[in-house]
């Protein structure tokens, strides 16, 4: 099935189910672009988000990385020819610029012609938005719905990247793995105090950012021991009726104390695979394992997703 794209025809779909990968610019290093992980990572995953770019970038022409936020230990023009050489390997992967994070927090200085030249410099298939306010403000409407303080700005810069980054460019957002609950039906599934409880409501209402977004990314993990990842996504199916991709983290998470099994990761991957529009997420591709006995690392999950959603080629190394 392809994920249809207004305005791009075949040729810069991708295929659902589908599979992100969130790469650590911060991990790679390589003195020649075939020597770096990003240029071997492995073809079933079919979009890659290079993490981060801040918002607030500095960046002029000639490759260079200085003032980006990207933490790559090598230089723009090994970055250039690893993207190229990823490209030469497989056709199909996707490679998209993070911008945001947990640690870039300046959207108030978003410079959206900055992060345009990027991508065009560097031949990237998109942009992932990734607005992560620190106090996003939410409180409960009196519809049992919620709204934020941090609605108008996360919609304002969609709008304002869509415009930079017209289609057949992608543009996706991470959401919070809460994001979609409210009072009136997810009660019983909102973690009681969370500041996310709800931030993705309103911005998923406004029929600018719905038509402007090819798909969202769901970051299903921080958030505590209670949280059921199949309720968060058929949450957001109700709020969101483009691809989702549902995504996962190796044990032990940032915070808090879920934690994936791969018996978890089976039945979350299957039940996107039964949707038809949807797909699985992973930050981050190079998680280092745990030593906890019996915990799954990142290749791990990753074949296990891979597997699940009959990617093909499973047994390739994931980078």
């Amino acid at each position: 099935m392809l994920l249809a794209l207004a305005g791009s025809g075949d040729a810069a779909g991708f295929r659902t189910p589908f599979f992100v990968g969130y790469f650590e610019s911060w991990s790679d290093a390589g003195d020649r672009p075939a020597d770096t992980e990003l240029a071997r990572v492995a073809g079933y995953v079919s979009i890659l988000d290079l993490a981060f770019m801040r918002p607030d970038a500095v960046y002029k022409d000639g490759y260079l990385l200085d003032g980006t936020g990207l933490e790559f230990r090598y230089s723009g023009r090994v970055l250039l020819g690893a993207v190229a050489e990823l490209r030469k390997r497989h056709p199909g992967t996707r490679i998209m610029l993070g911008v945001g994070g947990a640690s870039y927090l300046r959207w108030d200085k978003l410079d959206p012609d900055a992060i345009r030249r990027f991508v065009q410099d560097f031949g990237l298939d998109g942009v992932d938005i990734d607005q992560e306010p620190q106090d996003p403000g939410c409180t409960r409407r009196p519809d049992d719905d919620i709204a934020c303080r941090s609605d108008a700005a996360l919609i304002r810069s969609v709008r304002v990247l869509r415009e930079a980054l017209p289609r057949p460019l992608l543009l996706s957002m991470a959401v919070a793995h809460v994001g979609a609950y409210y009072p009136g039906h997810w009660r019983a599934e909102m973690p009681p105090g969370s500041r996310y409880n709800g931030i993705s409501r309103q911005p998923l209402a406004d029929p600018a950012v719905r038509d402007s977004l090819d798909f969202i990314n769901v970051m299903g993990y921080d958030a505590g021991r209670n949280y059921h990842p199949l309720a968060a996504f058929a949450a957001y199916r109700e709020l969101f009726t483009g691809p989702i991709a549902m995504g996962v983290e190796a044990p032990p998470e940032y915070s808090g104390d879920h934690v994936y099994t791969l018996a978890d990761i089976d039945a979350l991957t299957a039940t996107v695979r039964k949707d038809g529009n949807a797909g699985m997420m992973i930050y981050s591709l190079q998680k280092a394992a745990s030593p906890q006995a019996g915990w799954p690392d990142s290749r791990t999950i990753a074949k296990r997703i891979c597997l699940g959603l009959a990617l093909g080629g499973c047994d390739q190394p994931l980078y």
